[in-house]
């Protein structure tokens, strides 16, 4: 599942993005993997778009237990995220190393979302964020929700155990 709302007009300035060296272990590219760049839907998200139409749902490797995450906004916007694991026998429900809720860095800032596997097998997660700008009548509200699935082994080099 894919879903996205965002004004393909706004040029807000909000991007969102993992950087060159996770991009290299996740898709191969040596380049930052935009989800969002300046507002508009970034090259990973229409990457993702694409597998789904087709019918595949994206897969994170083994040995990916933390996703390196970058961003930065203009002045005063607010984010949101809902995080959930589907297969809370294999992964529990992500976590931040920020809080759930807050205001976006007006400068580049990293934050990280870990994948917590406890058992083998292959895990489905939801990953949503909500994005609010200071001025909502001139600018509107981005929504952004992606269920992806991680492959979890507790043989594996990075995995979280309880």
């Amino acid at each position: 599942m894919l879903t996205w709302m965002i004004d393909s007009l706004s040029r807000d300035g909000v991007s969102i993005w993992i950087d060159e060296d996770q991009a290299l272990r996740l898709s191969g590219q040596e380049t930052n993997l935009f989800i969002l760049q300046d507002g508009q839907v970034g090259e990973l998200l229409q990457t993702l778009e694409t597998e789904a139409g087709n019918g595949s749902q994206p897969s994170i490797a083994v040995d990916v237990s933390l996703l390196n995450v970058t961003w930065q906004a203009p002045p005063h916007y607010k984010y949101r995220f809902r995080l959930r694991s589907y297969t809370r026998k294999v992964m529990r429900t992500p976590t931040l190393n920020i809080p759930e809720k807050g205001i976006i860095p007006v400068t580049e800032s990293g934050f990280q979302i870990e994948l917590p596997c406890k058992s083998d097998g292959f895990a489905s997660f939801l990953i949503a964020l909500k994005i609010i700008p200071p001025h909502r009548r001139h600018t509107p509200v981005i929504q952004l929700a992606q269920v992806l699935r991680k492959t979890c082994s507790m043989d594996g080099n990075n995995h979280t155990r309880l």
